[in-house]
């Protein structure tokens, strides 16, 4: 073949080449391959010669084709459901510790709300049932281990202003585990 001939005269000529070359090995009664209606992309098999038959038909071509990009296809998808899966999961955990934060700040609020009680009970009664020794304050001795706790949490109230009187009660939850601990709510009263 010239370089100068046109594409479609060398396609041509190629397929004239195998074509003759075919005929010979036909005509000695030899096949070079099988590619049957049931196995018509199956790969060629090699003659008695040696010789395997190069050519492949373009639906060979095209399946082969297709298997790549099948694979290429399956990561992309393994990569993308995957990446979806974590993103899952760390939601969840974002999700699973904002929900513990409410419950423990919400714990500290009904301790809070709690020593305001019972800090009014004090006032009301003017007794003081806790025995610190102040009327209206409850636990106000700066020792955690002995604040009044329920369900949810601990507190203690002190009272911040005399005139007019201002009592402050200050809940913690009852978790003692971190960052938890250091979750505190405080409810201000004024007694007139």
């Amino acid at each position: 073949m010239r370089p100068n001939q046109s594409r479609a005269k060398q396609s041509r000529a190629r397929k004239e080449a195998v074509t003759a070359s075919d005929r010979t090995m036909f005509a000695q009664g030899e096949p070079l391959f099988s590619l049957g209606p049931a196995n018509r992309h199956a790969a060629p098999t090699v003659s008695s010669r040696g010789c395997a038959h190069r050519s492949l038909t373009v639906a060979a071509l095209l399946a082969r084709r297709r298997k790549g990009m099948a694979v290429v296809g399956f990561v992309i998808a393994l990569l993308v459901i995957g990446s979806f899966a974590l993103w899952l999961f760390q939601l969840s955990a974002v999700t699973a510790r904002s929900t513990m934060s409410h419950l423990y700040s919400t714990g500290a609020f009904y301790g809070a709300e709690s020593g305001i009680e019972m800090s009014l009970r004090e006032l009301n009664q003017n007794n003081d049932i806790d025995s610190d020794g102040t009327i209206g304050t409850i636990s106000d001795n700066d020792n955690t281990a002995d604040d009044p706790d329920v369900v949810t949490g601990a507190f203690f109230v002190e009272k911040s202003s005399t005139s007019p009187p201002l009592y402050k009660a200050t809940g913690r939850p009852a978790q003692t585990g971190s960052p938890w601990t250091t979750y505190r709510r405080i409810i201000e009263v004024r007694v007139e």
